[in-house]
C-alpha cells in the first residue's frame, strides 16, 4: 500500500480479511477493487462536510461569527468548501443584514477535481494550488475575511496570507476554520489512539490509494506562523480536530508596533 502511518500499517488492510460469510451475506462484489474505491470515497467524503458543520460544530461556527466581528453594511469574502449547505453564508448574512454583501469563492469543485485527477501544488500536496481569487480586488476592500474549510488547498499559505490581508480592511479580522483530515499533514494521533479509528480509516484509505504524505492539512498554529508579524494578536483554537485561526490587520499607525502577543 502507499500509506504506512503506524509500525502496523502498510502489512495488509481490512479488505485483505473479507471472510466467507461476509460475501455470503454482500456477495462477490466485496472483492471488486472498484466497487471498494466507491464505497470508500463514498464514506470519505459524501455529506460529510454538512453533517460536521451543521450538526457536530455549528458551536465553532458562532465563535467564528463573533471573532469576525461582523456589523451590519459588512462586505465580507468567504473562501470556502459546501459555505453554503455548511450554513456558513447563512450565518454571516444573519450578522451583515439586507445592506452587507458577500464576495463568495465556492471551491468544492475545484478541490474534487484536483483530487480525483491527482493534482498537485508547488509545495507538492494533493489538491492544493495557487489561490488568485482576489487580485483583482483594490487594497483595503473587505470588513472581514473568513476562510471556511479550504485551508488545506493553497498551496502557499504564506503568499495566500499576504495576499488577504492586502484586501482586508485595517484593524478588521481574518478567519480560518477547518476540520483536519485525519493522517494527513502527519496528523495521526486521532487515528493511532484507537484500532477501531485506525481499522474504519485503513478501510478507506486503501482502496483509494492515497499518499497520507500528500494530503495536506494545515493545523491553525502553522496558518499563524505563515501570517507572522502582519496580524495583531493572532489567536488558535483546536477542538475535537477543528482548527481555528484568526488575527487583526494592524492600523496603519500600529502597523510597525504589532505583536503576536
Amino acid at each position: 500500500m502507499n500509506y504506512n502511518i503506524g509500525e502496523t500499517r502498510g502489512k495488509a488492510t481490512p479488505w485483505d480479511y473479507i471472510r466467507a460469510r461476509d460475501v455470503e451475506k454482500m456477495g462477490d462484489i466485496l472483492h471488486d477493487p472498484d466497487e471498494q474505491a466507491r464505497w470508500a470515497l463514498a464514506f470519505l467524503v459524501a455529506g460529510g462536510l454538512p453533517y460536521m458543520w451543521n450538526e457536530l460544530a455549528s458551536n465553532i461556527q458562532d465563535i467564528c461569527y463573533a471573532l469576525l466581528e461582523l456589523d451590519e453594511g459588512d462586505r465580507v469574502l468567504i473562501v470556502g468548501e459546501e459555505v453554503e449547505s455548511c450554513g456558513w453564508k447563512r450565518g454571516v448574512e444573519a450578522h451583515i443584514g439586507s445592506t452587507g454583501s458577500i464576495d463568495l469563492f465556492e471551491i468544492i469543485e475545484e478541490g474534487n477535481a484536483a483530487m480525483y485527477a491527482g493534482r498537485h501544488g508547488r509545495n507538492g500536496l494533493l489538491a492544493a494550488w495557487e489561490w488568485t481569487y482576489t487580485h483583482d480586488t483594490p487594497d483595503n476592500t473587505y470588513d472581514a475575511i473568513l476562510v471556511a474549510q479550504a485551508a488545506q488547498h493553497t498551496d502557499d499559505w504564506v503568499e495566500a496570507g499576504q495576499e488577504f490581508l492586502r484586501v482586508l480592511k485595517p484593524g478588521r479580522r481574518i478567519v480560518s476554520a477547518e476540520s483536519l483530515i485525519p493522517g494527513g499533514g502527519g496528523l495521526t494521533a486521532s487515528i493511532d489512539t484507537d484500532i477501531q479509528v485506525q481499522t474504519w480509516f485503513d478501510r478507506i484509505i486503501s482502496p483509494l490509494q492515497l499518499k497520507l504524505s500528500e494530503l495536506g492539512a494545515y493545523t491553525a498554529e502553522e496558518i499563524k506562523d505563515a501570517f507572522g508579524d502582519g496580524v495583531e494578536r493572532p489567536g488558535t483554537l483546536e477542538w475535537r480536530g477543528v482548527h481555528v485561526f484568526w488575527g487583526r490587520k494592524p492600523l496603519p499607525s500600529q502597523a510597525s508596533t504589532s505583536t503576536t502577543a
